[in-house]
């Protein structure tokens, strides 16, 4: 098993081949919530792209954002990182370097930089520093389409941010052990409908906060002796139950569901599966029955990036041994098909930082 594959879970569209007219139409006007994301930025090549793309350049940043952003910007659409650009579908935005890490939002592009500062781009290429995540460790983000989340290390809070209005909706204050100890970091889960899901290892606490809500209290709970929550999504978590098996629950009471799972999950926007690792190869079960409906193997190895809405999967195919070009998949669950939207993106996956995935790095590689 390569190191991409390893390191996938261990952490933490519309871009579907196919129109599934029942997902429309049940997604109605929900926005699809986008997950954590830390970055390998390892700088290299040149990108070879099958899409005809449209370069952005960098300016400053405008002040209405109670808006999309564009209509050619698609936060839903396939994405990647490399040598500086971020590719959004067919539009490509030049950062100017490569980021930490970065996520999609309705406002734009959420990145951490070499220095930690956290931006926002917007898809005419504008740019303002929002924020600080001020160490190599902390360099990841959380988003849900309006709100955007990190970790300040040096101020011991967890910062959202709104993009619309344009300023911070709220932090959460946690006890961080001595960083000469090697205590476990404090943890980003998820950002779930304006909520931020935060986990406080000195507590043993997941904790809730409403970034909606100016003041809100935030709320204590999932405390599964002495771990983070796997991920937050629809009224649902995952949690490790064994060294096996991954347990998703609701967030009140109702029936659980057990699947096979070793160190992390991703659950769909809508909680209707998840993504584990059971072995080797990545699975998608269905929660409601347990039933696995997708393996994600085939002729090469394919490790889970995000969910591009409530049935699509973007997903990278890797070479095992890491020594040819990475593509990019989209995965359309229940039919259980997947197909290459993007060809030789990079040289190896070490090139790449890819938006709203699952990756866990060595964040200390930022150049």
């Amino acid at each position: 098993m390569t190191d991409v594959l390893r390191e996938t879970l261990e952490e933490r569209g519309r871009a579907t081949p196919w129109e599934d007219v029942d997902a429309l139409v049940a997604a109605g006007d929900r926005r699809v919530r986008r997950r954590r994301v830390a970055g390998v930025v390892a700088v290299a090549a040149v990108v070879a792209v099958l899409a005809v793309v449209t370069p952005i350049a960098l300016g400053g940043l405008g002040q209405d954002r109670t808006q999309v952003a564009s209509e050619a910007f698609d936060p839903s659409a396939p994405s990647w990182a490399v040598d500086g650009l971020v590719h959004v579908g067919d539009l490509e935005v030049d950062l100017g370097e490569q980021p930490g890490a970065y996520v999609l939002t309705d406002a734009g592009i959420v990145w951490i930089d070499a220095a930690y500062d956290v931006r926002l781009t917007d898809p005419t290429g504008d740019t303002e520093r929002i924020g600080s995540s001020t160490d190599p460790a902390a360099v990841a983000l959380v988003t849900d389409g309006r709100y955007v989340a990190w970790l300040d290390r040096d101020e011991e809070e967890f910062f959202g941010y709104d993009t619309a209005a344009g300023k911070v909706a709220g932090t959460t204050r946690y006890e961080e052990a001595p960083r000469s100890t090697g205590a476990e970091l404090p943890q980003l889960i998820a950002l779930d409908e304006g909520r931020l899901w935060t986990y406080n290892p000195i507590a043993n606490e997941n904790v809730a906060s409403d970034l909606s809500v100016p003041g809100s209290p935030q709320v204590a709970g999932l405390s599964y002796g002495r771990q983070a929550a796997l991920d937050v999504s629809a009224g649902r978590t995952a949690i490790s139950a064994s060294k096996e098996s991954v347990e998703v629950m609701p967030l009140v009471e109702g029936p659980t569901r057990t699947v096979p799972g070793r160190d992390g999950a991703i659950l769909s926007p809508d909680a209707t599966y998840v993504v584990t690792q059971p072995r080797q190869d990545f699975e998608v079960f269905e929660v409601e029955t347990g039933v696995r409906v997708l393996r994600l193997d085939e002729d090469e190895s394919l490790a889970p990036l995000r969910w591009l809405s409530d049935r699509t999967l973007e997903a990278l195919a890797v070479d095992p041994v890491g020594d040819e070009p990475v593509d990019v998949v989209t995965c359309f669950v229940p039919r259980g098909t997947c197909e290459t939207v993007a060809e030789d993106v990079a040289p190896s996956y070490t090139d790449l930082t890819m938006g709203d995935g699952i990756y866990s790095y060595d964040t200390t590689t930022v150049q």
